[in-house]
């Protein structure tokens, strides 16, 4: 392993018991081993005492890094995975210096995402003629050393792709993310050398193709992109008279600028005339109306795009584009006012002034909000018949908002509700923010969670087509997600997976995801169940973290009184989730012990992630004086009058 990873992170346990110290710095490790693999970080342990020696660790337990098969010990707190973390992660950790630092593709993306300037050579490992290449940066890396710039180098396959750039060999300067590639010859210490400094100091607006374009939209939450047509005099002009002048502006706030000069990526956004002017917000463009031969008026435009509440203007081909590439998306078609029309145009400005108070409230539940005045296509297309109007696309079927425009909560209310998000028949595809949101405001939420490159998963959910019209007469929301790492948020691994949420509470079903008679029974029988989950240590910290009034039972499950109280404890549960109370049980002693409770059963009630400890023994006789204490909790907390300490 150390030879094939170039980062490998090593938790010298020793013999290790699970009531050990070394147990516990285990257990709080892994709290922070997916944050280590998204830097590209492998996180392994071992009792080998006697290699640990060759290595001179003397003491246990020791944690160490091998970067590219040099071990560096961590010195400090191993009791502190906040502080290993921040160690292990920090480029004077991370990189050696006196030599070109070797990375995999997950750290080269985290310094391209942490970096202001980022040198990268992107290589084949297996060619002798790329190897000399190294060999001859070598030469020229303590000089770069000298002047604080850091060159790196990657051989992972198909790395280039990832930022939309040509086959490798390539050197790389990223500035900001924007790539920069080195077009000269790479066998040239001097040239090289020369360009390097050169390209860190340049001032002009980066050039960018098609393909490094559409790696920019994806990846950056905001983007400035000037189209412009390099055979036209006035568009140069207009670059290098207006633009260039705003490039360090943009830098100052934070907006990555850049332009290209291709006629068919134009028109893939709609852009007929040249020069032009787009503001990508989380790859919504938004396209600039005014003077271009103003650039305060560009800046300030540019400014109230990134800071303010937007709602951002596009024409047919981004609306298509739009429509296709996310699952729900609000548009406000706009009315095209005759000239003198106050009336209308005061009419216009005000829904639109109400509509963009809500913007941030929308995009929170997963919905893309964007308006347009492209009534001929919205009359079309979509059978909009007035204007102005507010409509909502779900994965592509458009629905019509027939409400009071001037009612922005109104508006609010209907877009992140779920009878406008619900399609008759079909299985929903959901974002992350948006299930997040379904099951805070459902009571059943069954949600099945798959990776889009699945085969497997479209047999899946065939099977599960069958069963949507029996949820929806149990009122079960029934939604599907495919987004990266969302089971996590819920405490859960598995994908693909099928989970049924009670109150927020998850509950995964163990069966053959291809049988609906099985699932369907299964959903049935969690329904008319009255029985208090239980859950992990992952689940719990999820709920707590998720849920607003949690009342959590802690027993030992080997003790048969614990059992008996939890048996009687169950009638109540319905009571609580009715008040908004979720209870769960869980059996891991060390939860328990590290909030200083010895005893079980005992019953701790949660506000806001806030622990208030029941103070007296749960046995039979207190059942019910608990649950009317925790009933009495929530309704004084509500009032205000009582918080929890």
């Amino acid at each position: 392993m150390i030879e094939d990873e170039e980062y490998l992170a090593v938790y010298f346990s020793g013999p290790c018991e699970t009531d050990d110290p070394c147990y516990q710095i285990l257990q709080e490790l892994e709290t922070v081993d997916s944050t280590m693999q998204d830097f590209g970080i492998m996180m392994v342990m071992t009792e080998e005492r006697e290699f640990a020696k060759t290595l001179d660790v003397r003491t246990f337990p020791a944690l160490g890094l091998y970067r590219n098969g040099e071990y560096v010990p961590f010195e400090g707190d191993l009791e502190d995975e906040l502080g290993i973390l921040e160690w292990i992660t920090d480029e004077e950790t991370l990189l050696m210096r006196g030599k070109i630092e070797k990375v995999n593709a997950d750290m080269l993306d985290k310094f391209i995402e942490t970096e202001t300037d980022v040198m990268v050579f992107m290589y084949r490992e297996s060619s002798l003629s790329d190897q000399d290449v190294v060999d001859q940066l070598e030469h020229i890396d303590d000089e770069l050393e000298e002047k604080d710039i850091q060159l790196l180098k990657c051989s992972d396959k198909g790395v280039e792709k990832e930022y939309g750039l040509g086959v490798t060999p390539i050197l790389v300067h990223f500035h900001n993310q924007v790539p920069t590639i080195y077009k000269g010859e790479l066998e040239e210490e001097s040239e090289v050398l020369a360009w390097i400094l050169q390209n860190l100091e340049k001032s002009e607006i980066d050039e960018v193709t098609g393909p490094i374009l559409d790696v920019l939209i994806e990846r950056l939450d905001n983007l400035a992109v000037i189209f412009y047509d390099n055979d036209k005099e006035e568009d140069i002009a207009f670059i290098n008279e207006t633009m260039e002048n705003l490039d360090d502006e943009c830098d100052d706030i934070s907006i990555p600028l850049v332009k290209i000069s291709d006629a068919s990526k134009a028109l893939q956004f709609g852009l007929e005339e040249t020069p032009a002017l787009l503001y990508f917000k989380r790859e919504i463009p938004g396209i600039f109306e005014g003077d271009l031969t103003k650039p305060k008026n560009i800046l300030k435009w540019l400014t109230t795009r990134k800071t303010g509440d937007n709602i951002q203007l596009i024409n047919e081909a981004m609306l298509e584009d739009s429509i296709e590439n996310f699952p729900y998306v609000a548009v406000f078609f706009m009315n095209k006012c005759d000239k003198g029309e106050e009336a209308c145009v005061n009419k216009t400005r005000d829904i639109l002034i109400g509509l963009e108070t809500i913007n941030d409230d929308v995009n929170n539940v997963g919905i893309e909000f964007v308006m347009t005045r492209e009534k001929r296509f919205a009359k079309a297309e979509y059978g909009v018949s007035t204007f102005p109007s507010v409509g909502l696309f779900r994965n592509g079927h458009y629905l019509g908002y027939d409400g009071d425009l001037m009612n922005r909560l109104q508006v609010l209310n209907w877009l992140s509700g779920t009878d406008a998000l619900e399609i008759e028949n079909v299985i929903e595809d959901v974002t992350e923010d948006m299930l997040a949101n379904i099951v805070e405001s459902e009571d059943d939420v069954l949600a099945f969670f798959y990776k889009e490159e699945d085969g497997d998963a479209e047999d899946m959910l065939l099977a599960m087509e069958n069963i949507d019209d029996a949820l929806s007469v149990e009122e079960v929301e029934f939604v599907r997600c495919h987004e990266d790492r969302v089971v996590e948020t819920y405490g859960l691994t598995m994908i693909p997976s099928l989970v049924l949420f009670r109150n927020g509470v998850p509950t995964v079903y163990t069966g053959d995801l291809k049988n609906a008679d099985t699932i369907l029974g299964w959903i049935t029988q969690e329904l008319e169940e009255q029985v208090i989950k239980d859950v992990n240590e992952e689940v719990l910290n999820s709920a707590l973290e998720r849920l607003e009034f949690v009342a959590v039972i802690y027993y030992d499950g080997a003790a048969s009184a614990d059992l008996a109280i939890l048996q009687q404890l169950e009638t109540v549960d319905d009571e609580c989730k009715e008040n908004d109370i979720n209870v769960v049980k869980v059996s891991d002693r060390k939860l328990w012990e590290e909030l200083g409770i010895e005893d079980s059963p005992v019953m701790v009630y949660y506000e806001n992630d806030v622990p208030f400890v029941y103070p007296h023994q749960v046995n039979k006789s207190t059942i019910y004086l608990s649950y009317h204490l925790l009933t009495l909790m929530l309704i004084l907390s509500n009032a205000g009058l009582w918080t929890c300490r």
